[in-house]
């Protein structure tokens, strides 16, 4: 597993996870339930790292970035597919101009197999 390869710990949201000892937080929680994760790290004075999107609702992304504010910790949000080559290739497309007026975007990405395939597939609707 990658994470044990990294010598990173994983836990469940508790104060264990909160303590000093740990430097950053990755919030992977559902975006509607990122706040509470993400103030609880800056509290415990670790650095976050949430998940797109950010959050649900404006209440949520103004309380956050208050939070992150009074903290002063780095914090980032994560789109961890954006440089991917599927990804990258559909951008090129659609700024070039070649795929008419866009409506939608689509994208799949694999959930097992060679966890080095991050291509994905994307569905360009025009």
């Amino acid at each position: 597993m990658v994470v044990a390869a990294l010598g990173w710990a994983v836990f469940a949201l508790s104060q264990r996870a909160l303590t000093r000892e740990r430097s950053a937080l990755a919030t992977t929680t559902p975006e509607t339930l990122h706040r509470g994760p993400f103030e609880r790290a800056l509290e415990a004075g670790c650095s976050v790292l949430v998940e797109k999107p950010f959050t649900m609702t404006l209440d949520d992304a103004r309380a956050m970035r208050q939070a992150a504010a009074a903290h002063r910790a780095v914090t980032a949000i994560c789109f961890n597919l954006r440089y991917a080559p599927g990804f990258q290739a559909t951008v090129a497309e659609v700024r070039a101009g070649r795929v008419g007026r866009l409506r939608a975007i689509e994208t799949a990405w694999p959930l097992a197999g060679d966890a080095a395939d991050v291509s994905g597939a994307v569905a360009v609707h025009a």
